[in-house]
């Protein structure tokens, strides 16, 4: 059986991994700037291989979602959508 992982499953889950994209704002953003852990991790745990330029596009899209989180937590909810749209489209 095949599950289809989009490229923002991907991203959530690894914000999951670190913390709370809120509270553990520099820890995420630390983490989305390592394109190598940000492979291994949907590799090794959600079983995807990830090409570089896919990883990069992940993280980019997860360093303006967790800046944008920081500026306007109030839109969190706005925010998350925001950013599966800008992947997934």
């Amino acid at each position: 059986m095949f599950f289809h992982r989009s490229l923002f499953d991907i991203l959530d889950a690894y914000i999951q991994s670190v913390g709370d994209i809120q509270s553990d704002n520099a820890a995420v953003k630390s983490a989305l700037m390592d394109i190598e852990a940000l492979t291994d991790f949907a590799m090794h745990k959600i079983g995807v291989a990830l090409e570089v330029s896919l990883a990069q596009e992940i993280s980019t899209v997860g360093l303006k979602w967790a800046d944008q989180v920081r500026l306007h937590p109030e839109q969190a909810a706005q925010l998350r959508e925001q950013a599966q749209h800008e992947l997934n489209d």
